[in-house]
């Protein structure tokens, strides 16, 4: 678990309150790219997060597609190949 508290209160409170570590340092095989959306998703700031599944959807497709690429900012670039 990403989070861990002793607690309820406290693990409410560490959840709203603390940024969600990278999926890469819970299991290494996961990819910079899943692991950039999965933190997109996860934001805190719902201005952060995507805005609608389909949203989410174009980037994970473009992650099979390999079409995918990271910024450095943590916020995802989709190229779209053809265009």
């Amino acid at each position: 678990m990403p989070f861990s508290e002793s607690n309820h209160t406290a693990l409410y409170a560490q959840i709203v309150s603390v940024a969600a570590p990278s999926p890469t340092t819970l299991n290494k095989d996961v990819s910079r790219a899943a692991a950039e959306v999965c933190l997109k998703a996860l934001a805190k700031d719902p201005q952060q997060r995507y805005q609608s599944c389909a949203e989410l959807k174009l980037d994970l497709d473009a992650i099979v597609a390999g079409n995918y690429q990271l910024k450095s900012s943590g916020i995802a670039i989709l190229v779209l190949k053809g265009l």
